[in-house]
Formats: C-alpha cells, sequence, structure tokens
C-alpha cells in the first residue's frame, strides 16, 4: 500500500464506532485487511462479538520475530471525525487513541517486511476497561503459539513518539464508609459517614504528596466519583468513593497505608485494579535521549510476558478522551520513521 491508500483506511478506522465492548466491527475489519495481505490471520474469541487479531508474517522462520500491538477500542462517546486539510489534522474519537498509530504500525512493518525483518501484529480489544484482550491473549500465545519467539514487541499508545522508559501504576478501589441516619440539628445522634470520607480523603493526599520519588515523580490521586447522603439537613448513613491513583515506586506501600487508615469494620475497601509501575530496563541500553515516563496504565504489564516490551507512539495522551481528540498526519509519519529506527537499534 502507498501513503494515499494508507490515508484512506485510517479514514475508514476513523468512521467505525469501536467503543469497549463494541470491537466486532473493526476486528472484522483488521481480518479483512491482513488476510488481503497475505497474512496467516487468527480470530481469537475474547468475549461474543469481541475478537482479538492475530496477523501473522508468512515468513516460516518462528525466530527473531517483531509483534506490532495496541488496543483496538475506544473510550466513550464515538465522535465523528473531520480533518482539516491545512494543518493536515484529523479530529474523531480514536484518532491518537489509538487509530492513529494504527496506521502507524501497519506503514512502518510494511517498510521493515521490504527490508526482511518478520513481523507479526496483534489487535486487542478492552484496553480502556479492564485489559481483557492482552490477558487473554497472552494465554493463547502460551498455549498455541510459545514456539515464535519475538526479539521485542512494540505496544502503542500516544507518547508524542517518545520512546518511554517506564510507565506509572494504578491502584482503584471502591471505599465504603458507614454510620447513621439522624437530624442534621442533633448530629450527635447519627454518625456521619461523609465525615469519615472527608477525613479519609484529606489524610490520602496528605500521605500521596510524601511519596514522590525520582524515577517516577509524584503520586497522583484523582477521587473521581464520589456517591453519599440523602439531603443537607439529614446525617448521612453511608458514603461511597471510586478513587484512582497514579502511583510510583511507593505502590505497595501506598496500598497498605490507606488499607490502615480504614479503622474499623463501618470502613472498608474493594480493590478494583492493581497494577505496580514498570521500569523498561532494557529502554535505558538503547541511550536514547528523549525517552519519559509514561503516567498512565497500559497493556503492557501483560504482553511484556511475550517479549521485551517497548512502549512508543504518535498523538499526544493529553488529547485522548478529549472532545477534540486528534492527530497529525505528519506525526504518523515522523511515527512510521521513528518504529523502523527502533526495531534496526534493538537488531543491532
Amino acid at each position: 500500500m502507498n501513503l494515499d491508500q494508507y490515508r484512506v483506511f485510517f479514514e475508514h478506522l476513523l468512521s467505525i464506532d469501536c467503543t469497549t465492548n463494541n470491537e466486532y466491527e473493526i476486528g472484522e475489519t483488521y481480518r479483512n485487511f491482513h488476510e488481503k495481505n497475505g497474512d496467516r490471520v487468527i480470530v481469537q474469541e475474547v468475549e461474543p462479538k469481541r475478537n482479538n487479531i492475530w496477523a501473522l508474517d508468512p515468513n516460516p522462520s518462528k525466530e527473531n520475530r517483531v509483534l506490532f500491538s495496541t488496543h483496538i477500542d475506544t473510550v466513550p462517546p464515538h465522535l465523528e471525525w473531520t480533518h482539516d486539510k491545512e494543518s493536515d489534522c484529523y479530529y474523531g474519537r480514536g484518532a491518537c487513541d489509538t487509530k492513529g498509530g494504527q496506521v502507524t504500525q501497519l506503514m512502518a512493518g510494511q517498510h521493515l517486511r521490504e527490508q526482511d525483518y518478520i513481523v507479526d501484529y496483534l489487535w486487542v480489544v478492552g484496553e480502556e476497561v479492564n485489559h481483557i484482550g492482552a490477558i487473554k491473549s497472552v494465554d493463547y500465545y502460551q498455549e498455541n503459539l510459545h514456539d515464535y519467539t519475538y526479539k521485542m514487541i512494540i505496544l502503542c499508545e500516544p507518547t508524542d513518539n517518545r520512546l518511554a522508559e517506564a510507565q506509572k501504576g494504578i491502584l482503584s478501589g471502591l471505599f465504603t464508609f458507614k454510620g447513621k441516619m439522624a437530624h442534621s440539628g442533633y448530629p450527635h445522634l447519627g454518625d456521619d459517614a461523609n465525615k469519615k470520607l472527608i477525613q479519609f480523603c484529606s489524610k490520602m493526599y496528605d500521605v500521596a504528596d510524601s511519596m514522590s520519588d525520582e524515577t517516577y515523580g509524584s503520586l497522583d490521586v484523582n477521587v473521581g466519583k464520589i456517591d453519599a447522603g440523602y439531603a443537607a439537613n439529614v446525617v448521612s448513613d453511608k458514603a461511597v468513593m471510586r478513587c484512582l491513583s497514579r502511583t510510583n515506586s511507593n505502590h505497595s506501600a501506598f496500598k497498605e497505608t490507606l488499607e490502615s487508615l480504614l479503622e474499623g469494620d463501618d470502613m472498608s475497601v474493594e480493590w478494583l485494579s492493581d497494577n505496580p509501575p514498570m521500569l523498561f530496563s532494557h529502554v535505558k541500553e538503547l541511550d536514547y535521549a528523549n525517552t519519559y515516563v509514561a503516567k498512565f496504565n497500559t497493556d503492557m504489564k501483560y504482553l511484556s510476558a511475550i517479549a521485551p516490551g517497548y512502549l512508543m507512539g504518535p498523538g499526544y495522551i493529553i488529547h485522548a478522551h478529549a472532545p477534540k481528540e486528534h492527530i497529525y498526519w505528519d506525526d504518523m509519519l515522523k511515527g512510521k520513521e521513528l518504529y523502523i529506527q527502533l526495531v534496526k537499534d534493538v537488531f543491532k
């Protein structure tokens, strides 16, 4: 395919609604694409109408292969795409997270195959919610493809075309505080669950602020959702909070401290996600000057079981999940060249 054909394919991807749990159409799009390209295509059912797509280079060698991968789901809502011709910028859901990166990987892979590198692809579902596609893909690899050995796996996320030397961890929990209702004029007759939540949050923020480190930076807490109380004149008998933290090397210590702050049977936490941070020590061997720490979670925790992982892609993470999510075509072309150089550097 030439650049114009890749542009048309990218625009087609942008038109597809593939929000999480709705990945069937884009999966079929990739199945058809790779079958026409002569790849060995494996459709791996993760859940009904939700498939991972493996596309294997027809080269029979099972050693020193390269695996390009990223997720094919997007966050809701689906946004119709537009194109600003003057800046050659594409707007729409998934533009940078990660449909632009997918096309960039395809362009780089084609070039590398023409130079006799063996390049495979893995498109996974569900990264935006629970990583189920990546988890199931590793199971499939270990059961059915373990004799394929990969020199590297390149995972695409919008990193502004910078190679990540580390990624922060994620700790997400559902915190519940119980109390007793009463008339707000006589608060001593009740037990204020909201007050317990507020006091806990104050301590939690203080702990997080004290746990910065040199490698990953700050430990960032976000209280994303609170469901508490009934009315301003009623003492609350229950408060529930969903909190997500981007963690550093103090991941375990932070988790243990939060648990210790939940004193008594009237306070509890259900941990929803518990992924420690990852340091990609093999990246330092490349001695790249423009590496950085990704402040977001990815499928790398799971996919690194297949091969050493390299996290990089076009687009900027702060534009993802946004009402004007976008990517510049020029950044995709730059990403293509960087992917090609990365593969050559690792193989050297």
